[in-house]
């Protein structure tokens, strides 16, 4: 089996690279400590193109595959938590404004209260002026009166 991918140009000359996939069988015991010419074999350049071994091409294939398989699943995951973290950002958001909205109907009443205990405070004060104003005229009459009730 042949496959052929379109190569690049390298200064004036077209590289085409070939994949040809050998039929060599290889044993799952065997290292390539154990038998270095199998490796060697795996893979061969040569003036068809790049030729791979079947068990290497088997090897990529499943490897390249799982790899989308993993990254797939991961990319998902990883929408599914965007997601939940843009909707805990909008409550957020949302809990924020009601919040602010009822800080500023608090800063409003606080103020009318604020404004209330200073009119108090002002009567208050008058209040208390016009106590001590009695005071002050009772005491004078108080004086008077002794003093009336002295004289012979």
């Amino acid at each position: 089996m042949h496959l052929r991918r379109p190569g690049r140009c390298i200064g004036r000359q077209l590289v085409l690279i070939k994949l040809f996939v050998a039929g060599g069988q290889t044993t799952a015991t065997q290292e390539p400590e154990e038998n270095p010419q199998k490796w060697q074999n795996m893979i061969e350049n040569n003036e068809r193109g790049i030729t791979i071994n079947k068990a290497l091409a088997w090897t990529m294939l499943v490897s390249v595959a799982g790899l989308i398989w993993w990254g797939g699943g991961t990319l998902a995951s990883l929408q599914g938590a965007a997601d939940r973290l843009t909707s805990a950002l909008t409550e957020t958001r949302e809990m924020i404004m009601a919040e602010s909205a009822s800080s500023a109907q608090l800063e409003a009443r606080v103020r009318a209260l604020e404004n209330s205990a200073t009119r108090q405070d002002v009567r208050f004060d008058a209040l208390s002026m016009s106590i001590n104003e009695l005071k002050q005229q009772a005491r004078e009459t108080n004086t008077l009166l002794r003093e009336l009730a002295k004289r012979p």
